[in-house]
């Protein structure tokens, strides 16, 4: 029963040992999964970052050369408006010393190139003009032009600044227009009627260069490998810049698709981008910069660092199921040998236990015989013996002799009686008796009964019993085999030691078990401890354990010994329940 039970807890084992053998493998598989998982949404968290952040570098860039480019743009503005004003005045100055017939323009603005100034009559003819090259031109001059300089002919102003295209400002004697590109000068003639000068077109041009935002835009746009880039300010057109040409079919075509916060895939015809927006204030004026990357450009970095986790994740599971198929073979490495000491141990103990049960059988059978031929002889000398003490009177001089003798005889014939009852007793089955034995009584009695042999100061036992632990048993039997173990146990210790007494239940057995920290039993006696008349003790008959082991196989359990030599040994009872 107990090499079933073993094999039975050994074989339920070996399965949870395999159903955590993959439990730990899909752990394993999880634990490895997961940050990789976590790995490559924190990079591409990352790389949208990165995309955030350079939107942001540019949208700064863009924002401090727009408001540089506007502030460039008014300070030349101003300079042209200036040396306009300048120059008409000088012109004004110079009629009233010189008639307009002997007033050489040419002298005084040779070429035009900045400017193209027009003369005119009181009656807002038009009495002279100059561009570039020296050629006259009346372009523009018209009833709006009339409509324009009417401050002006009616005396209200001396000098106007007119925005071509809006209107004017207020301002006393001088008035000024918005900031444009394009604007009007004109000057009361002091000789009557009005100078008026504007700036010649490559003037217009160069200006309109330097005051519009497009054109810094397009220089930092084009600096940087963009697929597009638009800029969107409140109350103005959208500028953009592509590295193709078409870019309004692309401002009109575009389709969004939002993947996060100011982060949206746009579709442009049969084209994906990542469109990066981005807030931006460029002289106070708010508005949005919407950056283009090439989606390819993400796509081709996820799949490269998708591709690397794969790889190092799977090499780490394929190193980590190496690992575990490594240590689980070494584990059932180790369970076989376990399992192969634990075989080879059974195999000794049914081989132990064989032979002792061929012993006793050989020794019933001789028993009935030396019984026989024995007893009857050693009854007649028993006889004899009591007759001679009792029928015989010896002589004064030898009746001490005499009673010493005849008394050494039935001492004899009773020793060889009870050698011959343990061997017939030892040989016959034992008749059981079983009741419900409470282990920890029982052992605190036989405590009792040994107490005297144990000194405290050199033994010291434990007693460690499971309360209410009840077996069903011989009580007698299992005194007598206890109180075998006890006296061994104390017996083996020569000079200080500790004695441990335990009883607990296991499954459906009780086990009791007596230990001590002695002189131990070498290996090569530990097997034959059991055999009948085999002893290590020098006054030892040899008879004690071989009937303890008997006895406890005829209550239907079993006894094992442990030992060590110079560490004690060990018995333990498995008794069923």
């Amino acid at each position: 029963m107990n090499s079933e039970n073993s094999r039975s807890i050994s074989t339920k084992w070996y399965k949870k040992i395999n159903v955590l053998y993959y439990v730990l493998y899909l752990l394993l598989g999880v634990i490895l999964v997961i940050p990789s998982i976590f790995e490559y949404k924190s990079a591409e968290t990352e790389l949208k970052k990165v995309l955030h952040n350079q939107a942001s570098l540019i949208s700064r860039v863009v924002s401090n050369a727009g408001e540089g480019q506007m502030r460039l743009g008014q300070e030349l503005l101003k300079s042209y408006i200036d040396r306009a004003v300048e120059l008409l005045a000088s012109i004004d100055r110079l009629e009233q010393i010189n008639d307009s017939e002997t007033l050489n323009i040419d002298e005084i603005y040779p070429g035009g190139e900045v400017f193209r100034i027009m003369a005119l009559t009181p009656n807002l003819d038009v009495e002279w003009s100059v561009s570039h090259g020296g050629q006259s031109f009346n372009r523009g001059y018209g009833p709006g032009l009339v409509k324009r300089i009417e401050p002006i002919v009616s005396g209200e102003v001396d000098t106007l600044i007119v925005k071509l295209g809006g209107g004017r400002g207020s301002g006393g004697r001088r008035s000024f227009a918005h900031d444009d590109s394009r604007f009007m000068i004109a000057l009361k003639r002091s000789v009557g009627g009005v100078l008026i000068a504007t700036l010649s077109i490559e003037s217009e041009q160069n200006l309109s260069k330097n005051t519009n935002i497009s054109t810094v835009f397009e220089e930092i746009i084009t600096e940087i490998d963009l697929a597009y880039a638009c800029l969107t300010l409140k109350g103005q057109p959208a500028l953009a810049v592509s590295s193709n040409n078409d870019i309004n079919e692309f401002l009109e075509t575009r389709k969004y698709g939002i993947l996060d916060s100011n982060l949206v895939k746009v579709d442009i015809g049969d084209k994906t981008f990542l469109e990066v927006q981005h807030p931006i204030s460029i002289n106070s004026i708010s508005g949005t910069l919407a950056l283009g990357f090439d989606y390819q450009l993400l796509y081709d970095m996820q799949n490269q660092l998708f591709r690397k986790i794969v790889i190092r994740t799977t090499l780490l599971i394929l190193l980590a199921i190496f690992t575990f198929v490594f240590i689980m073979s070494k584990q059932r490495e180790r369970l076989l040998a376990k399992e192969k000491r634990r075989i080879q141990h059974e195999v000794e103990i049914l081989e132990r236990n064989n032979r002792i049960q061929e012993r006793q059988a050989a020794l019933g059978e001789l028993a009935a015989g030396v019984a026989h031929e024995i007893r009857n002889p050693l009854n007649a000398i028993g006889i004899a013996t009591q007759r001679i003490q009792k029928e015989f009177i010896p002589t004064e001089d030898n009746t001490n002799e005499y009673t010493e003798l005849t008394s050494m005889m039935s001492g004899e014939i009773n020793r060889i009686n009870q050698t011959l009852k343990e061997f017939l007793d030892y040989a016959r089955p034992t008749k059981m008796n079983k009741v419900d034995v409470k282990i920890e009584s029982l052992v605190q009695e036989l405590f009792m009964l040994y107490k005297h042999e144990v000194n405290p100061d050199v033994i010291n036992v434990q007693i460690e019993i499971e309360p209410s632990l009840i077996v069903k048993a011989d009580q007698d039997v299992l005194k007598q085999v206890l109180g075998n173990l006890l006296k061994n146990a104390i017996e083996a210790i020569h000079k200080e030691g500790s004695i441990n007494i335990k009883s607990w239940k296991q499954k459906n057995e009780i086990l009791i078990q007596v230990s001590d920290d002695g002189i131990g039993i070498n290996k090569k006696d530990i097997n034959h401890i059991f055999d009948l008349y085999f002893s290590t003790k020098e006054q030892g008959t040899g008879i004690g354990l071989a009937i303890s082991h008997k006895l406890i196989q005829d209550s239907g359990g079993t006894i094992e010994a442990w030992s060590e030599e110079g560490e004690g040994t060990t018995m333990t009872i498995h008794l069923p329940v």
